[in-house]
């Protein structure tokens, strides 16, 4: 029987909330985020909760009408269980209260997962970024419109 996840949005993380993010971070990615990057002023958060412990997130920054997804990721042994998904509803509700009108993102163009679940969510393909991993690897730039 899964346990009930909580969505919460966050401003600023804890050195708590950072420790159990970076630890989702580094087993989800062969060139994780360095530590720093997960603190500066402009992000915001989307936490996924089981209890009280941090399963998911989702990073983001917003100007004006747009918000630009930065980062996301969920804990190796809870991903296929709908939590991605779940956060991305929460981030498009939040939306809706602080007028979003377009999302922005970048995914790997090897990550065929996310790609899935982005298109599954009204994503669409606007370009490509080459190059912009650290592997070399290009990114596929997906907006959606509200």
């Amino acid at each position: 029987m899964q346990k009930s996840i909580e969505i919460k949005e966050k401003n600023s993380l804890s050195e708590k909330d950072f420790l159990e993010i970076y630890k989702i971070e580094k087993a989800s990615f062969r060139h994780p985020w360095k530590e720093g990057m997960f603190f500066s002023p402009s992000q915001k958060f989307v936490l996924a909760f089981e209890n009280k412990k941090i399963i998911g997130y989702i990073c983001f920054s917003t100007v004006i009408d747009e918000c630009h997804i930065l980062n996301v990721a969920v804990s190796p042994r809870f991903r296929e269980k709908g939590i991605a998904q779940k956060m991305f509803e929460f981030l498009f509700e939040l939306g809706k209260k602080k007028n979003f009108n377009f999302y922005y993102l970048e995914v790997s163009e090897n990550n065929l997962p996310a790609i899935s679940l982005y298109k599954k969510l009204g994503f669409k393909t606007l370009g490509k970024r080459k190059k912009y991993y650290e592997d070399g690897s290009d990114a596929i730039v997906m907006v959606k419109q509200t």
